[in-house]
């Protein structure tokens, strides 16, 4: 009798999931993906929810802006990490609110945190109310700044009312902000009337660390107004303001 040969064994199939290591490793990985993408979409786009936005709108109600008073906004919406709106915003000291401003938006670059630079691309308001001058708290040391700020265009209406400049002001006012940590500062500034044809002020401000400061300013007032008067002046008699400075 002849003996059959000995069919070929077949190999053994690894097995990728639970009982075998690769199978393991390869669930571990997929985990850690899906679970570090869910916290990148929840930090991304979790905020941009409704209740993310509330919460948002409830932390930020309450912060001290240093000597001026605390902060209030109301109506959070858009996208928080790129482009939002504000229907209302408040700063209030000890006697309430001193400054009331409607419609704020602003468009910003949130990945600039990380360099410790804001960065907005426009700053914009429907407008912005100064009710008085507010009761400042005592001056206290004063501190670097934690970031450095830039605001390349900012766009608004400005409303001054008599408690403030003495006479009532409207002004279109159009500007941008550099400010470097621990670096050079650069402002500019100009605005105008929009009771009186003419009445204008415009303003550059630069400095910098070992650099002189340099201030131009050039205002004007046919009959006086609410420029003369938010600097303390009289606002019944004609002003002119030039300035060159270095």
């Amino acid at each position: 009798m002849s003996e059959s040969a000995p069919s070929p064994q077949t190999p053994t199939r690894r097995r990728l999931l639970p009982g075998g290591g690769p199978g393991w490793v390869l669930l571990v990985s997929l985990l850690a993906v899906l679970l570090v993408g869910g916290v990148a979409l929840v930090t991304r786009y979790g905020v941009n929810t409704a209740p993310g936005l509330l919460f948002i709108e409830a932390r930020a109600s309450g912060l001290k802006l240093g000597r001026y008073g605390r902060l209030k906004i109301e109506g959070l919406h858009g996208d928080l990490w790129r482009d939002f709106t504000v229907r209302r915003l408040t700063i209030s000291d000890e006697k309430g609110v001193w400054l009331d401003a409607d419609n704020v938006v602003l468009t910003w670059r949130y990945h600039e945190l990380l360099f410790r630079r804001f960065h907005a691309d426009r700053l914009a308001a429907g407008r912005v109310r100064i009710l008085r001058r507010p009761t400042l708290t005592p001056k206290t040391t004063s501190r670097n700044l934690p970031v450095s700020v830039r605001i390349d265009k900012a766009r608004m209406v400005v409303e001054t009312l008599p408690a403030f400049s003495y006479r009532p002001g409207l002004f279109d006012v159009v500007g941008s902000l550099d400010i470097v940590r621990k670096g050079p500062v650069h402002v500019r500034l100009g605005a105008g009337s929009r009771l009186h044809a003419g009445d204008r002020i415009g303003l550059a401000i630069d400095s910098g660390k070992g650099a002189p400061l340099v201030v131009i300013a050039d205002a004007e007032e046919v009959e006086g107004g609410a420029i003369a008067g938010s600097l303390g002046l009289a606002a019944d008699k004609p002003f002119l303001l030039k300035v060159r400075a270095g």
